[in-house]
Protein backbone atom coordinates (compact mmCIF):
# COMPACT_ATOMS: atom_id res chain seq x y z
CA UNK A 1 0.00 0.00 0.00
CA UNK A 2 2.87 2.27 1.17
CA UNK A 3 5.09 1.52 -2.19
CA UNK A 4 1.92 2.14 -4.06
CA UNK A 5 1.70 6.01 -2.78
CA UNK A 6 -0.72 5.72 0.41
CA UNK A 7 0.36 8.04 2.71
CA UNK A 8 -1.36 7.70 6.46
CA UNK A 9 -4.67 10.20 6.72
CA UNK A 10 -7.42 10.90 8.17
CA UNK A 11 -9.57 9.71 5.09
CA UNK A 12 -10.03 6.90 2.45
CA UNK A 13 -6.80 4.29 2.17
CA UNK A 14 -4.58 6.48 4.19
CA UNK A 15 -7.15 6.23 7.34
CA UNK A 16 -6.81 2.12 7.08
CA UNK A 17 -3.07 2.25 6.63
CA UNK A 18 -2.90 5.11 9.68
CA UNK A 19 -5.26 2.58 11.95
CA UNK A 20 -3.25 -0.34 11.06
CA UNK A 21 0.33 1.25 12.23
CA UNK A 22 -1.43 3.40 15.03
CA UNK A 23 -2.97 -0.07 16.64
CA UNK A 24 0.53 -1.96 16.35
CA UNK A 25 2.18 0.79 17.29
CA UNK A 26 -0.14 0.79 20.65
CA UNK A 27 0.40 -2.76 21.18
CA UNK A 28 3.93 -2.37 21.11
CA UNK A 29 3.64 0.14 24.24
CA UNK A 30 1.47 -2.58 26.05
CA UNK A 31 5.14 -5.23 25.24
CA UNK A 32 7.06 -2.63 27.29
CA UNK A 33 8.26 -0.78 23.43
CA UNK A 34 8.78 2.94 24.45
CA UNK A 35 10.93 3.71 21.56
CA UNK A 36 9.86 3.40 18.07
CA UNK A 37 10.29 0.16 16.37
CA UNK A 38 7.74 -0.82 13.45
CA UNK A 39 10.24 0.85 10.85
CA UNK A 40 12.75 -1.41 11.56
CA UNK A 41 10.58 -3.98 10.82
CA UNK A 42 10.33 -3.24 6.74
CA UNK A 43 13.91 -5.17 6.43
CA UNK A 44 12.57 -8.26 7.37
CA UNK A 45 9.26 -7.73 5.00
CA UNK A 46 11.73 -7.12 2.13
CA UNK A 47 13.52 -9.88 2.98
CA UNK A 48 11.12 -12.08 2.87
CA UNK A 49 8.71 -10.77 -0.02
CA UNK A 50 10.88 -8.32 -2.51
CA UNK A 51 11.01 -11.23 -4.70
CA UNK A 52 7.16 -11.26 -5.03
CA UNK A 53 6.54 -7.79 -4.81
CA UNK A 54 9.90 -6.07 -6.52
CA UNK A 55 8.74 -2.55 -5.44
CA UNK A 56 9.24 -3.00 -1.89
CA UNK A 57 12.85 -3.21 -3.17
CA UNK A 58 12.79 0.05 -4.79
CA UNK A 59 10.85 1.66 -2.52
CA UNK A 60 12.33 0.26 0.47
CA UNK A 61 13.96 3.56 2.18
CA UNK A 62 10.85 5.69 1.10
CA UNK A 63 8.45 3.06 3.18
CA UNK A 64 10.66 3.33 6.29
CA UNK A 65 10.43 6.97 5.82
CA UNK A 66 6.33 7.04 5.96
CA UNK A 67 6.30 4.27 9.25
CA UNK A 68 8.77 6.02 10.76
CA UNK A 69 7.09 9.45 10.80
CA UNK A 70 3.56 8.19 11.44
CA UNK A 71 5.27 5.95 14.85
CA UNK A 72 6.66 9.76 16.10
CA UNK A 73 3.74 11.54 15.21
CA UNK A 74 1.63 9.05 17.41
CA UNK A 75 4.31 8.55 19.63
CA UNK A 76 4.44 12.16 20.96
CA UNK A 77 0.52 11.93 21.97
CA UNK A 78 0.61 8.07 22.68
CA UNK A 79 1.42 8.13 26.73
CA UNK A 80 -1.11 10.98 27.09
CA UNK A 81 -3.82 9.33 25.67
CA UNK A 82 -3.02 6.17 27.59
CA UNK A 83 -3.45 8.38 30.08
CA UNK A 84 -6.83 9.92 29.50
CA UNK A 85 -8.37 6.60 28.49
CA UNK A 86 -7.12 5.35 32.11
CA UNK A 87 -8.80 8.45 33.78
CA UNK A 88 -12.13 7.65 31.64
CA UNK A 89 -11.82 4.15 32.97
CA UNK A 90 -11.54 4.85 36.60
CA UNK A 91 -14.75 7.50 35.84
CA UNK A 92 -16.50 4.32 34.55
CA UNK A 93 -15.58 2.26 37.77
CA UNK A 94 -16.48 4.77 40.00
CA UNK A 95 -20.45 4.82 38.86
CA UNK A 96 -20.99 0.98 39.94
CA UNK A 97 -24.71 1.17 38.80
CA UNK A 98 -24.30 2.71 35.43
CA UNK A 99 -23.77 0.45 32.26
CA UNK A 100 -19.84 0.45 31.24
CA UNK A 101 -19.90 2.84 28.29
CA UNK A 102 -17.54 5.07 26.85
CA UNK A 103 -18.84 8.62 25.83
CA UNK A 104 -18.64 9.42 22.16
CA UNK A 105 -17.21 12.85 24.00
CA UNK A 106 -14.48 10.70 25.35
CA UNK A 107 -14.01 8.71 22.14
CA UNK A 108 -13.95 12.28 20.01
CA UNK A 109 -11.12 13.58 22.43
CA UNK A 110 -9.21 10.63 22.36
CA UNK A 111 -9.39 10.67 18.25
CA UNK A 112 -9.56 14.85 17.73
CA UNK A 113 -6.78 15.72 20.82
CA UNK A 114 -4.53 11.97 20.61
CA UNK A 115 -5.07 10.53 17.41
CA UNK A 116 -6.36 7.57 18.75
CA UNK A 117 -8.63 6.10 15.87
CA UNK A 118 -12.39 4.58 16.66
CA UNK A 119 -11.60 1.14 16.08
CA UNK A 120 -8.14 1.80 18.85
CA UNK A 121 -10.47 2.91 21.30
CA UNK A 122 -13.01 0.28 20.53
CA UNK A 123 -10.10 -1.99 21.21
CA UNK A 124 -8.53 -1.09 24.09
CA UNK A 125 -12.36 -0.55 25.75
CA UNK A 126 -13.25 -4.34 24.71
CA UNK A 127 -9.95 -5.18 26.61
CA UNK A 128 -11.84 -3.74 29.93
CA UNK A 129 -14.94 -4.96 29.47
CA UNK A 130 -16.48 -1.72 28.48
CA UNK A 131 -17.96 -0.62 25.15
CA UNK A 132 -18.04 2.62 22.89
CA UNK A 133 -21.39 5.03 22.21
CA UNK A 134 -20.84 5.19 18.52
CA UNK A 135 -23.49 6.86 17.71
CA UNK A 136 -22.21 9.77 19.61
CA UNK A 137 -19.10 9.43 18.43
CA UNK A 138 -20.11 9.75 14.98
CA UNK A 139 -22.30 12.79 15.68
CA UNK A 140 -19.46 14.53 16.93
CA UNK A 141 -17.26 13.34 14.22
CA UNK A 142 -20.15 15.29 12.03
CA UNK A 143 -20.03 18.17 14.22
CA UNK A 144 -16.42 19.08 13.57
CA UNK A 145 -16.86 18.50 9.84
CA UNK A 146 -19.75 21.42 9.65
CA UNK A 147 -17.96 23.80 11.80
CA UNK A 148 -14.90 23.28 9.16
CA UNK A 149 -17.05 23.73 6.21
CA UNK A 150 -18.54 26.16 7.36
CA UNK A 151 -15.61 28.29 8.06
CA UNK A 152 -13.92 27.13 5.45
CA UNK A 153 -17.12 28.46 2.19
CA UNK A 154 -17.09 31.61 1.57
CA UNK A 155 -19.79 31.06 -1.49
CA UNK A 156 -23.17 32.39 -0.98
CA UNK A 157 -25.37 29.59 -1.57
CA UNK A 158 -27.58 29.83 -5.04
CA UNK A 159 -31.19 28.45 -5.46
CA UNK A 160 -30.89 26.48 -8.60
CA UNK A 161 -34.67 26.07 -10.67
CA UNK A 162 -35.39 22.48 -12.06
CA UNK A 163 -33.48 21.87 -15.28
CA UNK A 164 -35.48 23.21 -19.03
CA UNK A 165 -34.50 19.62 -21.01
CA UNK A 166 -35.04 19.34 -24.98
CA UNK A 167 -37.36 15.73 -25.15
CA UNK A 168 -34.99 14.27 -27.94
CA UNK A 169 -32.18 11.76 -27.26
CA UNK A 170 -28.78 13.33 -27.53
CA UNK A 171 -25.42 12.36 -25.99
CA UNK A 172 -23.14 15.40 -25.37
CA UNK A 173 -19.65 15.13 -27.01
CA UNK A 174 -16.46 17.18 -26.29
CA UNK A 175 -14.62 18.40 -29.32
CA UNK A 176 -11.83 20.54 -27.30
CA UNK A 177 -8.48 18.60 -27.94
CA UNK A 178 -8.73 19.64 -31.71
CA UNK A 179 -11.52 22.46 -31.87
CA UNK A 180 -11.85 25.79 -29.60
CA UNK A 181 -15.08 26.92 -31.34
CA UNK A 182 -18.22 25.08 -32.49
CA UNK A 183 -21.34 24.72 -33.93
CA UNK A 184 -23.81 23.44 -31.30
CA UNK A 185 -26.87 23.23 -29.94
CA UNK A 186 -28.73 24.16 -26.43
CA UNK A 187 -30.33 20.80 -25.10
CA UNK A 188 -30.52 21.80 -21.46
CA UNK A 189 -29.81 24.91 -19.47
CA UNK A 190 -31.28 25.81 -15.71
CA UNK A 191 -31.26 29.33 -13.48
CA UNK A 192 -29.06 29.46 -10.54
CA UNK A 193 -30.04 33.28 -9.98
CA UNK A 194 -30.67 36.55 -11.52
CA UNK A 195 -28.25 36.58 -14.99
CA UNK A 196 -26.33 33.42 -13.96
CA UNK A 197 -27.41 29.76 -15.99
CA UNK A 198 -26.01 26.52 -16.38
CA UNK A 199 -26.01 25.81 -20.03
CA UNK A 200 -25.58 21.97 -21.41
CA UNK A 201 -25.10 21.97 -25.70
CA UNK A 202 -24.87 18.88 -27.99
CA UNK A 203 -21.31 19.17 -28.57
CA UNK A 204 -18.57 21.59 -26.55
CA UNK A 205 -15.24 22.75 -27.05
CA UNK A 206 -14.96 23.93 -23.18
CA UNK A 207 -13.31 21.55 -20.98
CA UNK A 208 -14.91 20.62 -17.77
CA UNK A 209 -13.11 20.87 -14.57
CA UNK A 210 -11.45 17.81 -13.87
CA UNK A 211 -7.63 16.31 -13.51
CA UNK A 212 -6.36 19.47 -11.83
CA UNK A 213 -6.91 21.20 -14.74
CA UNK A 214 -9.14 24.03 -14.53
CA UNK A 215 -12.96 24.59 -16.56
CA UNK A 216 -12.64 26.63 -19.51
CA UNK A 217 -14.38 30.16 -20.12
CA UNK A 218 -15.49 31.77 -23.33
CA UNK A 219 -18.47 32.52 -24.98
CA UNK A 220 -21.70 31.20 -26.25
CA UNK A 221 -23.72 32.99 -28.89
CA UNK A 222 -25.78 33.91 -31.73
CA UNK A 223 -27.26 36.69 -33.54
CA UNK A 224 -30.12 37.36 -30.35
CA UNK A 225 -28.32 35.60 -27.78
CA UNK A 226 -24.96 36.48 -26.01
CA UNK A 227 -23.70 34.54 -23.01
CA UNK A 228 -20.40 34.70 -21.20
CA UNK A 229 -19.29 31.38 -20.08
CA UNK A 230 -17.32 31.94 -16.56
CA UNK A 231 -16.53 28.38 -15.65
CA UNK A 232 -17.33 24.69 -16.80
CA UNK A 233 -17.89 22.04 -15.00
CA UNK A 234 -19.13 18.13 -14.72
CA UNK A 235 -22.69 17.56 -13.77
CA UNK A 236 -23.96 14.17 -14.20
CA UNK A 237 -21.23 13.40 -15.76
CA UNK A 238 -22.07 15.94 -18.66
CA UNK A 239 -19.92 19.17 -19.46
CA UNK A 240 -22.48 21.84 -17.97
CA UNK A 241 -20.93 25.49 -18.60
CA UNK A 242 -21.89 28.25 -15.67
CA UNK A 243 -23.03 31.50 -17.72
CA UNK A 244 -23.42 35.46 -17.49
CA UNK A 245 -26.57 36.01 -19.92
CA UNK A 246 -25.84 39.27 -21.32
CA UNK A 247 -28.57 39.59 -24.04
CA UNK A 248 -31.43 37.52 -25.19
CA UNK A 249 -33.51 34.07 -23.92
CA UNK A 250 -32.15 30.85 -23.37
CA UNK A 251 -34.45 28.10 -25.39
CA UNK A 252 -33.67 24.42 -25.56
CA UNK A 253 -32.57 23.68 -29.10
CA UNK A 254 -31.52 26.81 -30.23
CA UNK A 255 -28.43 27.17 -32.41
CA UNK A 256 -25.65 28.79 -30.98
CA UNK A 257 -22.35 29.44 -31.45
CA UNK A 258 -19.07 28.93 -29.00
CA UNK A 259 -15.83 30.27 -28.27
CA UNK A 260 -13.37 29.66 -25.87
CA UNK A 261 -10.89 31.93 -24.43
CA UNK A 262 -7.75 30.67 -26.45
CA UNK A 263 -5.06 32.48 -24.65
CA UNK A 264 -6.30 30.81 -21.49
CA UNK A 265 -6.45 27.56 -23.11
CA UNK A 266 -2.91 27.81 -24.34
CA UNK A 267 -1.72 28.70 -20.72
CA UNK A 268 -3.30 25.82 -19.21
CA UNK A 269 -2.17 23.29 -21.94
CA UNK A 270 1.69 24.80 -20.97
CA UNK A 271 1.05 24.20 -17.55
CA UNK A 272 -0.49 20.93 -18.00
CA UNK A 273 1.97 19.42 -20.04
CA UNK A 274 4.42 20.59 -17.67
CA UNK A 275 3.16 19.37 -14.73
CA UNK A 276 3.39 15.61 -16.33
CA UNK A 277 7.50 16.44 -17.07
CA UNK A 278 7.96 17.27 -13.73
CA UNK A 279 6.24 13.78 -12.23
CA UNK A 280 9.01 12.32 -14.44
CA UNK A 281 11.63 14.42 -13.53
CA UNK A 282 10.70 14.72 -9.89
CA UNK A 283 11.13 10.17 -10.03
CA UNK A 284 14.13 10.44 -11.67
CA UNK A 285 15.96 13.06 -8.97
CA UNK A 286 14.23 12.29 -5.70
CA UNK A 287 13.48 8.38 -6.54
CA UNK A 288 10.72 5.95 -7.75
CA UNK A 289 8.96 6.53 -4.27
CA UNK A 290 7.38 9.91 -6.06
CA UNK A 291 3.67 9.70 -6.21
CA UNK A 292 1.17 12.20 -7.55
CA UNK A 293 -1.30 12.99 -4.34
CA UNK A 294 -2.84 15.81 -6.11
CA UNK A 295 -2.63 19.03 -8.82
CA UNK A 296 -4.10 22.31 -9.96
CA UNK A 297 -3.14 23.42 -13.19
CA UNK A 298 -4.64 26.56 -14.16
CA UNK A 299 -3.26 29.65 -17.24
CA UNK A 300 -1.64 31.37 -13.86
CA UNK A 301 0.44 28.64 -12.50
CA UNK A 302 0.64 24.49 -11.93
CA UNK A 303 0.96 22.82 -8.28
CA UNK A 304 2.09 19.48 -7.80
CA UNK A 305 1.55 17.46 -4.55
CA UNK A 306 3.47 14.46 -4.18
CA UNK A 307 4.31 11.77 -1.63
CA UNK A 308 8.20 12.43 -0.17
CA UNK A 309 9.35 12.78 3.33
CA UNK A 310 12.16 15.37 3.35
CA UNK A 311 12.68 18.83 2.21
CA UNK A 312 14.09 19.63 -1.42
CA UNK A 313 16.73 21.26 -1.57
CA UNK A 314 17.89 24.07 -3.78
CA UNK A 315 20.21 21.65 -5.76
CA UNK A 316 17.59 18.97 -6.23
CA UNK A 317 15.49 22.03 -7.31
CA UNK A 318 18.17 23.32 -9.82
CA UNK A 319 18.81 19.86 -10.94
CA UNK A 320 14.62 19.25 -11.79
CA UNK A 321 14.27 22.14 -13.59
CA UNK A 322 17.51 21.68 -16.02
CA UNK A 323 15.98 18.24 -16.67
CA UNK A 324 12.19 19.71 -17.95
CA UNK A 325 13.89 22.47 -19.85
CA UNK A 326 16.33 19.95 -21.64
CA UNK A 327 13.32 18.67 -22.42
CA UNK A 328 11.43 21.23 -23.19
CA UNK A 329 14.38 22.73 -25.66
CA UNK A 330 14.48 19.07 -27.11
CA UNK A 331 10.78 19.40 -28.17
CA UNK A 332 10.06 15.82 -28.09
CA UNK A 333 6.30 15.29 -29.92
CA UNK A 334 3.30 15.35 -27.74
CA UNK A 335 1.26 12.82 -29.02
CA UNK A 336 -2.26 11.05 -27.37
CA UNK A 337 -4.00 7.57 -28.44
CA UNK A 338 -6.80 6.10 -27.58
CA UNK A 339 -6.23 2.80 -25.75
CA UNK A 340 -7.66 -0.24 -23.60
CA UNK A 341 -6.72 0.24 -20.09
CA UNK A 342 -4.98 -3.17 -19.40
CA UNK A 343 -3.35 -2.32 -22.79
CA UNK A 344 -2.00 0.85 -21.53
CA UNK A 345 -0.48 -0.50 -18.32
CA UNK A 346 1.07 -3.14 -20.15
CA UNK A 347 2.82 -0.77 -22.20
CA UNK A 348 3.69 1.17 -19.39
CA UNK A 349 1.72 4.13 -18.81
CA UNK A 350 1.48 5.42 -15.52
CA UNK A 351 -2.13 5.45 -13.76
CA UNK A 352 -2.64 7.53 -10.65
CA UNK A 353 -4.39 5.42 -7.38
CA UNK A 354 -7.43 6.93 -7.17
CA UNK A 355 -7.97 8.22 -10.57
CA UNK A 356 -11.56 6.39 -12.23
CA UNK A 357 -10.60 5.46 -15.63
CA UNK A 358 -12.81 4.25 -18.34
CA UNK A 359 -12.57 0.80 -20.25
CA UNK A 360 -10.78 3.37 -22.93
CA UNK A 361 -8.44 5.48 -21.88
CA UNK A 362 -6.47 8.92 -23.51
CA UNK A 363 -2.74 7.89 -23.19
CA UNK A 364 -0.11 10.23 -23.46
CA UNK A 365 3.23 10.12 -25.03
CA UNK A 366 6.28 12.55 -24.64
CA UNK A 367 8.60 11.22 -27.23
CA UNK A 368 10.52 8.54 -25.34
CA UNK A 369 10.58 10.37 -21.80
CA UNK A 370 7.18 8.70 -20.01
CA UNK A 371 3.77 7.46 -20.69
CA UNK A 372 0.92 8.62 -18.69
CA UNK A 373 -2.68 8.63 -18.76
CA UNK A 374 -4.43 11.82 -19.00
CA UNK A 375 -7.36 13.55 -19.87
CA UNK A 376 -6.37 17.02 -20.13
CA UNK A 377 -5.44 18.86 -22.50
CA UNK A 378 -1.85 19.42 -23.64
CA UNK A 379 0.34 21.26 -26.04
CA UNK A 380 1.97 19.82 -29.55
CA UNK A 381 5.31 19.46 -28.55
CA UNK A 382 6.85 20.03 -25.55
CA UNK A 383 9.26 23.00 -27.08
CA UNK A 384 5.66 24.86 -27.11
CA UNK A 385 6.38 25.36 -23.25
CA UNK A 386 9.28 27.68 -23.51
CA UNK A 387 10.40 27.54 -20.05
CA UNK A 388 9.45 26.16 -16.59
CA UNK A 389 10.61 28.10 -13.38
CA UNK A 390 9.89 26.91 -10.31
CA UNK A 391 8.82 28.82 -7.67
CA UNK A 392 8.32 27.45 -4.77
CA UNK A 393 8.35 23.90 -2.19
CA UNK A 394 7.18 23.54 0.58
CA UNK A 395 5.31 21.07 3.30
CA UNK A 396 1.34 20.28 2.94
CA UNK A 397 1.63 17.63 5.06
CA UNK A 398 3.22 14.45 6.61
CA UNK A 399 4.63 13.05 3.93
CA UNK A 400 3.53 15.80 1.39
CA UNK A 401 5.54 18.28 -0.14
CA UNK A 402 4.44 20.85 -2.75
CA UNK A 403 5.84 22.13 -5.69
CA UNK A 404 4.66 25.33 -7.53
CA UNK A 405 5.68 26.35 -10.98
CA UNK A 406 5.17 28.75 -13.93
CA UNK A 407 5.63 28.33 -17.68
CA UNK A 408 6.27 30.38 -20.68
CA UNK A 409 6.09 33.95 -20.81
CA UNK A 410 4.42 34.01 -17.32
CA UNK A 411 8.16 32.13 -16.30
CA UNK A 412 10.19 35.15 -18.67
CA UNK A 413 8.42 37.54 -16.61
CA UNK A 414 9.43 36.51 -13.41
CA UNK A 415 12.63 36.09 -14.71
CA UNK A 416 12.97 39.30 -15.60
CA UNK A 417 11.44 40.71 -12.19
CA UNK A 418 14.10 39.08 -10.17
CA UNK A 419 17.16 40.26 -12.77
CA UNK A 420 15.70 43.71 -12.46
CA UNK A 421 15.45 43.36 -8.39
CA UNK A 422 18.77 41.73 -8.14
CA UNK A 423 19.87 44.99 -9.89
CA UNK A 424 18.24 47.24 -8.07
CA UNK A 425 20.31 45.57 -4.75
CA UNK A 426 23.26 45.85 -6.60
CA UNK A 427 23.22 49.45 -7.57
CA UNK A 428 22.30 50.44 -4.20
CA UNK A 429 24.99 48.60 -2.40
CA UNK A 430 27.32 49.75 -5.04
CA UNK A 431 28.84 46.00 -6.17
CA UNK A 432 28.63 43.97 -8.75
CA UNK A 433 26.54 40.81 -8.82
CA UNK A 434 28.82 38.13 -7.71
CA UNK A 435 30.03 40.67 -5.02
CA UNK A 436 26.42 40.70 -3.53
CA UNK A 437 26.30 37.66 -0.71
CA UNK A 438 29.78 38.75 0.53
CA UNK A 439 28.31 42.62 1.05
CA UNK A 440 24.73 41.71 2.25
CA UNK A 441 27.32 39.11 5.07
CA UNK A 442 29.40 41.88 5.71
CA UNK A 443 26.21 44.59 6.39
CA UNK A 444 24.56 41.60 8.63
CA UNK A 445 28.20 40.51 10.73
Amino acid sequence: SISDGAIPSNEGRGYVLRRVLRRAARFGRNLGMKNIFLFKLVDSVVKVMGDAYPELLEKESHVKNVIKAEEDSFGKTLDNGLDLFEDILNRLKSKKHEQSIISGEDAFKLYDTYGFPLDLTKLMAKEEGVSVDENKFTKCMDEQKKRSRSKASFKISEEKNEWTTTKAKISPTFIGYNQSSSKSKIIKFRKISDKKYDVILDNTPFYAESGGQIGDDGKIFNESLELNVIDTQKIDNLTSHTCLLKNGVLNVNENVSTQINEQKRLKIRSNHTATHLLHESLKQVLGNHVQQSGSLVSDKKLRFDLTHYEKITNNQIIEIENKINKIIRENYNVSTTIQNFEEARENGAIALFGEKYDDKVRVLSFGDVSIELCGGTHVNNTGDIGVFKILSESSVSSGVRRIEAITGMSANKYLTKRDELVTDICQILNVQDAELPEKINTILS
